[in-house]
């Protein structure tokens, strides 16, 4: 429960600091404060990430995932017109899983990454590129490529004879 105290007043702290940022700077500190938390107290996260996921969330936990759920949420609504994802809640669900995992994992398996802020600096271009970035085309989408008229006429065998004009 501290832990989740520590991770929510974070989050909090860096969602009033940075206010009216731009959606990068916005990015930057919710990450930074989630980073910050996991280093406050490194042997606690390691004991987290790797005995607590067999033990199941609790209430407490499961609370503080609802609530930091709709303050990323009501950050990326209040920012919509800086995102290119068609989906908010499938975004919102993407980017608190991608962090928090990331992060819970580099703790045991990346700490110098973690403290350098190597960690901080690469999950939010991730988190940056997949809010902001145009959507792949799938093969579906593609357009295919058009032949000429005559060419393709002539590879079906319907072609007119062509004329010479003098």
């Amino acid at each position: 429960d501290r832990h989740l105290a520590v991770l929510e007043r974070g989050l909090d702290e860096a969602l009033a600091r940075v206010g009216d940022a731009p959606l990068a700077a916005l990015v930057a500190a919710v990450v930074a404060a989630n980073v910050a938390a996991h280093l406050r107290d490194p042997e606690l996260h390691r004991v987290l990430s790797t005995e607590v996921p067999h033990l199941g969330a609790s209430d407490a936990a499961d609370a503080f995932e609802r609530r930091a759920v709709a303050r990323v949420r009501a950050f990326l609504e209040s920012r919509r017109s800086e995102l290119t994802v068609r989906d908010l809640d499938l975004a919102v669900y993407l980017v608190v899983r991608t962090v928090e995992a990331t992060i819970h994992e580099a703790v045991v398996e990346r700490p110098d990454d973690l403290a350098s802020g190597a960690i901080t600096r690469e999950v939010t271009r991730l988190v940056l590129g997949y809010l902001t970035s145009a959507p792949p085309v799938s093969p579906r989408a593609r357009p295919r490529p058009r032949r000429p008229a005559a060419r393709t006429a002539r590879r079906r065998g319907t072609a007119s004879p062509t004329r010479r004009r003098s």
